[in-house]
C-alpha cells in the first residue's frame, strides 16, 4: 500500500511537507506511473517468451518458445 508506505516515511521525519504522503499517493496511482507498468510487463511477457541457452557449443544460443 502506497499510501501507507509514504505515510510511514513522512511520520518518520523522513519528510518535511505535511503533504508528502498525499503526494506520492496521487503519483503513485497516476496515469504517467500505470503507463509505465504497462510498457514494463509488456516487455516482460515478450522477454519471457526468449532466454538463453547454454545447450549451444558457445553457451550464447538463443532459444524462442
Amino acid at each position: 500500500n502506497v499510501r501507507s508506505f509514504a505515510q510511514g516515511l513522512q511520520r518518520a521525519g523522513y519528510a518535511t511537507d505535511p503533504t508528502y504522503a498525499a503526494k506520492i499517493a496521487a503519483i503513485a496511482g497516476g496515469p504517467t506511473i500505470e503507463r509505465a507498468v504497462a510498457a514494463v510487463s509488456d516487455a516482460g511477457e515478450r522477454l519471457g517468451r526468449t532466454f538463453a541457452s547454454t545447450a549451444s557449443p558457445t553457451g550464447l544460443g538463443v532459444i524462442r518458445r
